[in-house]
């Protein structure tokens, strides 16, 4: 195991409706890192993300966080190392935002304690980075799907936690609040030191943000890597069964472009 290695998956597989979704996965996820997971639909990536945050029981395998079985954390002691972003949007009913955002501090308290001054700064500074202190006092429901999704991140922030987690954050947004969420991402990263790990849809947002890429196929990981070694056409065409075109852009990086099936 690598000196810098936050979590490791050991002989992961996972079952999901009596058929295995995740067959004996190994994987080390690099700490203060992005690391990206992409691949088809079903392929298994939100099974992946799900067992690494003890949100799915794997059928069998291991995952340690900080070099301790995720399985022996409290569910308080979890929260405070890793924080989850699913694709599922479920806000109680005339909440602001500001009381969301606050909501992601529970780990941080007590029975007895309310949160300290420390508490407060966090929440303050999940709504700055995420730029959401400006509709604080607004209910959720009434903003904009950017908005919301910012929102989100600031929950997940104000846990202050080491390892981020996100499944496809990007989904239902445009591409300019999306790019926007992967540039908070690359901040946080430099800023907080995080370690984050997301589920991409978009290859070539992959090899523009993350340091790190799994790709997955059929509940496989076909190729884990630095990026620029991993996301090539050919494994793009292998594992997305494409066909794929390589462009040079203007700023000379590298854009693949899928043009149909093979």
């Amino acid at each position: 195991i690598m000196a810098d290695t936050i979590l490791t998956v050991s002989n992961l597989s996972c079952e999901a409706g009596g058929k295995t979704v995740l067959h004996g996965l190994n994987l080390h996820i690099e700490r203060q890192a992005v690391t990206a997971v992409i691949g088809p639909n079903g392929c298994g990536k939100s099974t992946l993300l799900g067992c690494m945050c003890r949100l799915r029981q794997p059928s069998a395998g291991e995952i340690t966080l900080s070099g301790r079985s995720i399985r022996t954390y409290k569910r308080k002691e979890l929260a405070r190392k890793m924080a989850i972003l699913t694709q599922q949007d479920e806000f109680p009913d005339r909440i602001t935002v500001q009381e969301l955002v606050e909501a992601g501090r529970f780990a941080h308290k007590s029975f007895l304690h309310s949160d300290d001054r420390s508490g407060k700064a966090a929440v303050k500074n999940a709504m700055e980075i995420t730029r959401t202190s400006e509709f604080s006092q607004r209910q959720v429901h009434t903003l904009s799907g950017g908005e919301r999704q910012r929102v989100r991140m600031a929950m997940a922030l104000a846990q202050e936690p080491q390892l981020l987690l996100l499944d496809e954050p990007g989904t239902y947004l445009d591409i300019r609040h999306q790019l926007e969420i992967m540039d908070l991402l690359v901040k946080l990263k430099k800023e907080r030191q995080m370690t984050i790990v997301i589920v991409l849809h978009d290859i070539n947002q992959a090899a523009l943000y993350a340091d790190y890429t799994v790709a997955m196929k059929d509940g496989r990981i076909q190729a884990y890597g630095k990026t620029d070694e991993v996301i090539t056409r050919q494994l793009v065409e292998q594992v997305f069964d494409l066909n794929v075109n390589e462009f040079v852009s203007s700023n000379g990086e590298t854009v693949l472009m899928p043009s149909g099936n093979k």
